[in-house]
């Protein structure tokens, strides 16, 4: 009799073609109600069961298919070194034209090793089985081996190996970042913040620019925008303003940061998505909304203990502002994190805002400003 097993390797954009299966009617059935409900505990026990039938039946013609499938199951559920028998045994099995390639077979015993045993031969093999997919097709399992290799690294402080390994995720993201924006923005974000941490070039500013500008494109092509849109568009700029405040500093970047200003115009052209480069406030027109000026402008503090350590940074600070002044004042993004937020908070609560009247073009307005962006920046002269 033949049966269908519900693919759980899925092609960003397409769902994998069913495959036919001669092992146990019960294993494959168990296998996709515990698939297609989404019922992890129940998923994690139907795959150990249905891959230690696959690997007992090497002649049956879908036994790669179902050990790899059942491999992937448990490892992206946690259960890594449970599917590392099934892994194995699917890499094992000769090359075919038909799904799962040799390549993806690979890749799940490699990324199944290193999960389970993290040593520099398992991190070694990740990397010679990830080191051809950079640019190769994109599924869950090259997704999970990309982000997961990158922020283990981020994790263990390994900087010198993070543009490299972060650089290769994002641009194995990029591609479908309609589709996992913010996987791919966290990705782009870190790459280049840490190559400019490790050769500080202004070449590096115009990356950021380049990440902020993706990111400004997905926003306005977006209609309901994720919370992540904003989060990493702010992480982005803020990163650019701290990267440019160091260059600043050292007297560089002067040509990259005319630059910088055309790739952020050029990348879209509606005015209600534009978000002007500079130390100013962005503040989003409305004709029915009143017009307004603030009349006393932010006058951060250097910390002391920023300047005696030589910090350079930067901080953009989101605020409402109403008929009584700045309000709900609150953080967006900064570089580094908490070394002059106190700073920045502190400056825009001292701001005042003068409204020019109730009333624009002979019409009634309100006086109201929400979510008002002040970037900063902090520079050591």
């Amino acid at each position: 009799m033949q049966k269908s097993i519900a693919s759980a390797l899925i092609l960003l954009g397409a769902l994998c073609a069913p495959a036919l299966a001669e092992i146990s009617d019960e294993a494959v059935a168990r296998y996709n109600a515990a698939a297609q409900a989404n019922d992890v505990p129940a998923l994690l026990t139907a795959a150990e069961v249905l891959a230690g039938e696959a690997v007992a039946s090497p002649d049956d013609r879908d036994a790669a298919l179902l050990a790899f499938e059942a491999a992937w199951a448990l490892c992206r559920n946690g259960e890594c070194e449970a599917a590392l028998a099934a892994a194995e045994f699917a890499a094992s099995q000769p090359d075919t034209s038909a799904h799962p390639s040799l390549a993806d077979r690979e890749l799940l015993k490699a990324f199944a090793h290193w999960q389970v045993r993290k040593r520099r031969s398992t991190r070694a093999d990740l990397d010679t089985a990830l080191s051809t997919r950079v640019e190769g097709e994109r599924t869950l399992l090259s997704v999970a081996a990309f982000q997961r290799r990158y922020l283990d690294d981020a994790k263990q402080g390994r900087s010198g190996r993070l543009p490299k390994s972060a650089g290769e995720a994002a641009a194995h993201f990029y591609p479908v970042r309609d589709q996992i924006g913010d996987v791919w923005a966290q990705a782009a974000i870190l790459a280049v913040a840490t190559e400019f941490g490790t050769d500080h070039t202004p070449a590096t500013l115009l990356k950021m620019a380049r990440v902020e500008a993706e990111i400004l494109l997905i926003r306005h092509v977006t209609d309901d925008e994720p919370d992540w849109m904003e989060r990493r568009y702010l992480e982005a700029t803020a990163w650019r303003n701290a990267m440019d405040a160091y260059l600043r500093s050292e007297n560089k970047g002067a040509d990259e940061r005319e630059f910088v200003e055309e790739i952020l115009d050029d990348a879209i052209t509606d005015d209600n998505h534009q978000h002007p480069v500079g130390t100013g406030p962005h503040i989003k027109d409305d004709p029915l909304l009143c017009r307004g000026n603030f009349t006393r402008m932010p006058r951060p503090t250097y910390p002391d203990d920023a300047a005696w350590s030589g910090y350079i940074g930067a901080v953009i600070v989101l605020f409402d502002v109403d008929e009584d002044g700045a309000k709900n004042v609150r953080i967006g993004a900064s570089v580094p994190t908490d070394i002059f937020d106190d700073a920045a908070l502190a400056s825009v609560r001292r701001l005042k805002w003068e409204w020019e009247g109730s009333t624009r073009d002979g019409e009634s307005c309100l006086q109201q400003r929400d979510s008002v962006q002040w970037p900063f920046y902090f520079v050591l002269e």
